[in-house]
């Protein structure tokens, strides 16, 4: 069996294993690059594509994901909570 596991940015259709981001820049450049003019539409679609099956969003922080997937609950069905995420099945 195997996984993969990737970063959907909310501003493009790209993904990258997780392993490929920079993650070491400063918060700041990291909102820029991965976060700035976030649309549902290009997200949604880099799902899509990817064939994901599950997204896994942090509770601590403000993300507009978890906007979307409130919008969105037919689509993004809760499957496991915790303490520091939320487990959701991706309907697509």
């Amino acid at each position: 069996m195997q996984n993969n596991v990737y970063y959907q940015s909310v501003n493009s259709i790209e993904t990258l294993p997780v392993y490929k981001y920079n993650w070491k820049n400063t918060k700041d450049q990291k909102e820029i690059f991965y976060r700035k003019n976030p649309s549902y539409q290009l997200w949604y679609k880099g799902l899509k594509e990817k064939k994901i099956d599950w997204i896994i969003v942090k509770k601590e922080g403000d993300y507009i994901e978890k906007e979307w997937i409130k919008n969105y609950p037919e689509i993004f069905k809760l499957l496991f909570t915790s303490d520091i995420a939320e487990l959701y099945e991706f309907i697509n």
